[in-house]
Formats: structure tokens, sequence, C-alpha cells
């Protein structure tokens, strides 16, 4: 029967998928040149934009502009579904039969934060951030080999996987000054959200039915 073994997955930009299994197997795939890619395109639309409003201001022709403005949304939109077409596969063929895989359900956090206003460089960031797309593919995808399930992610990049206090996060790496236990930031991430389903699941609270995805 599926959805028996879990697997914690942490998204991120530069580390695309960090996965973590019951067994402490743990699978990292790097998002950091579709990222590069992604930024270059950014600054690209930018420069031609702004030759667009120059244009425009002059009473110039723009549809060559336009074109190539159109060409680059296309093929950025295409770089990243083919980037999560890849990566959710790969999730998928990394993953122990009968798995549970368990992310984060960011409409937690956006529930949370929508009184908040956020920078214009973070939801920039957050526009092209293909999270919610690679959990989309791997959902699907592993139908017949497991299921995939949300969990509220408060916290889990800011407490040790170890001791459950909260510990010190500087980019890749984290460190619990209550135990000792240091781990890259995203192997530790991951762990928390493996074993906050297993806590949950145990106590009877979470369904792990496709439902609670």
């Amino acid at each position: 029967m599926p959805g028996i073994v879990p697997a914690g997955v942490d998204l991120n930009e530069t580390n695309a998928i960090v996965a973590v299994d019951a067994d402490g197997r743990t699978l990292f795939i790097t998002g950091l040149h579709r990222k590069v890619l992604t930024i270059r395109t950014r600054k690209t639309v930018s420069r031609l934009q702004v030759k667009l409003e120059a244009k425009k201001a002059e009473g110039k022709n723009t549809r060559s502009v336009v074109r190539v403005l159109k060409r680059l949304s296309l093929k950025r939109s295409r770089r990243t579904r083919d980037f999560c077409h890849c990566a959710s596969r790969h999730l998928i063929e990394w993953a122990p039969q009968n798995c549970v895989l368990v992310f984060e359900d960011l409409s937690f956090s956006n529930k949370r934060k929508k009184s908040k206003k956020r920078s214009k460089s973070l939801n920039r960031r957050l526009s092209v951030w293909p999270g919610g797309m690679i959990r989309t593919f791997a959902t699907y995808k592993v139908a017949g080999k497991g299921i995939a399930v949300g969990i509220d992610p408060a916290y889990t990049s800011q407490i040790c996987s170890r001791c459950g206090l909260p510990g010190n996060r500087s980019r890749h790496s984290f460190t619990c000054p209550h135990c000792g236990h240091t781990d890259h930031s995203d192997i530790n991430a991951a762990i928390n959200i493996r074993n906050r389903f297993t806590v949950l699941r145990d106590s009877g609270v979470l369904s792990t039915t496709p439902e609670a995805s």
C-alpha cells in the first residue's frame, strides 16, 4: 500500500530539491544553473523594456523589441518547465517504494505573512521560483509508487533536527548551540519536514491519504 515510508523534501532556489528519506538517504538537485540563466534573462528583459519605453516616447516602431521580449518570455517558461519535469522525475526515481513525499505547504506561510509587505526583490525572486511547479509535477508522477502530502513549514529551517531547539542557520550551514549538532542547512530542514509528518501521523492528527496533500 502506498504511503508508508516518509521522505522530507525541502525546495529552494539554489538547491532546488533536497530530500531525506527514513533511512537517511539524501538527494541533492541543484537549481543554480537555472537560477543564473533566469537572472541573466531578467537583466536582458530589463534593458529591452527600457529600450521599448524609449522607442514609444520617440514614436518609433516597437514591434522588433516586443518580438524579442516575447521570445525571451517563452524561452524562460520552457526552461523552467523542462527543469521542473527533469527534477521531479529524478526525485521520483530516487524515492523509495511506498513513499510519502512530504513537502512544505507554503499556503500556511502565506496566511501568516499576508499582512506583511514583501520587498520588491523578494517578490521578483518568488515570481520566478518554480517550487510550486516541482511539487505539482512530483505529485502526479509519484502515483503508483507513493503519495505526496504537505505540512505546515513553520520553523523547519530554524530548529535543530536532532534536539528540536532553535539553531543558527548561515546560508548552507546549520549549527545548534544547544546540542552541538551541525549539518547542511537544507538537509536539516528536510529532516525536520520528514520528522514533523511522522509525529503528526503517529499521533493520528494527519491523514496520509492523497487528500492530505
